[in-house]
């Protein structure tokens, strides 16, 4: 029975979350312009958490890099599948924070001579460097997870038998 692999999230999927994060990010502040409200300024806390959440990410594929595919210490199926989700999930996320951050810091642009959407367009676009990070980091993850059985060799401790891929004694 061949083993089952998960292609890699194409580029275009990435492409649509950022343009649906930035449609939102329209919407929302046409609708907060309608109400009458100021628009939101993002807080430093954002750009940290999302952020670290990237440098997480990119740590967690230097370390699934060293696991996988230096040491071939394999993860359990669940496990690995739990790594992918959590990737694409970074990604996708990003990916949406990213336009719709950069759509709200398109809007401030206009204004740029009042010193308030100077600094709400300054954070904005801190933030979609820290999604664009976020985004880096979980296609990073999802790249690193990929296993190639092929090419595997035995470790000492492992039970694996050439041409019984996926199968244990």
């Amino acid at each position: 029975m061949p083993i089952p692999k998960l292609s890699l999230i194409h580029w275009t999927a990435l492409v649509g979350a950022a343009l649906l994060g930035a449609a939102l990010g329209g919407l929302g502040l046409a609708l907060i312009d309608a109400l009458g409200g100021h628009r939101p300024t993002p807080g430093w806390l954002v750009v940290a958490g999302l952020g670290l959440g990237g440098l997480a990410a990119g740590l967690g594929a230097w370390f699934a890099h060293q696991r996988f595919h230096r040491r071939r210490r394999y993860p359990d199926p669940a496990r690995g599948l739990a790594l992918v989700a959590l990737a694409r999930a970074c990604a996708l996320a990003g990916a949406g924070l990213a336009g719709l951050y950069l759509a709200l810091a398109g809007a401030d642009l206009p204004h740029w001579a009042v010193e308030a959407a100077r600094q709400q367009a300054g954070r904005s676009f801190a933030v979609v460097v820290a999604a664009l990070v976020l985004m880096a980091g979980g296609k990073l993850l999802e790249r690193e997870c990929r296993i190639d059985h092929g090419d595997r060799r035995p470790s000492p401790d492992d039970d694996f038998e050439p041409g019984k891929e996926g199968r244990r004694r």
